[in-house]
């Protein structure tokens, strides 16, 4: 993919993004809570799984406003994910399942694993410092992991 491309796909999943968590960015600051309301999607997945520095500019984006959404916090939960998975191939898909959802595509199966405690299907706290506060993690049949908050 040239430059050119990967730009304009970045800038089309940043729309995307921005107008499914319309209720929570500062970009829909202006509009009534009404018309923010219909422009959010609630059931949102986006179209590209990003980079990690390209996934914590636009999640921070995504929730500008309060700069936090139920238990997800825009800034400190990206960069700690993010960094406890550097120097993987980790790129993370920003979807919106009723509440924040991230999916991580890109991981080895034990690196999968690490995340997800299968026994219980729920997220493996052990793997950082402060825990993320995730309510679900599950491994997809696409191998992807996903992380949702509420």
């Amino acid at each position: 993919m040239d430059r050119k491309t990967k730009r304009e796909c970045i800038k089309r999943n940043q729309d995307a993004v921005l107008q499914a968590y319309a209720d929570c960015s500062m970009r829909y600051l202006n509009y009534e809570n009404v018309a923010r309301a219909a422009l959010r999607n609630l059931k949102f997945k986006a179209p590209f799984a990003l980079p990690a520095r390209e996934f914590q500019l636009q999640i921070g984006l995504a929730l500008s406003q309060d700069r936090a959404y139920n238990e997800f916090d825009a800034i400190a939960t990206p960069l700690e994910l993010t960094e406890k998975l550097r120097g993987t191939k980790a790129r993370y898909r920003i979807a919106r399942e009723g509440s924040v959802c991230i999916y991580i595509e890109g991981l080895t199966k034990a690196q999968a694993a690490s995340l997800v405690d299968t026994t219980y299907g729920r997220f493996n706290p052990s793997m950082f410092l402060d825990g993320l506060k995730v309510d679900e993690a599950s491994i997809e049949p696409d191998g992807s992991v996903r992380l949702w908050w509420d």
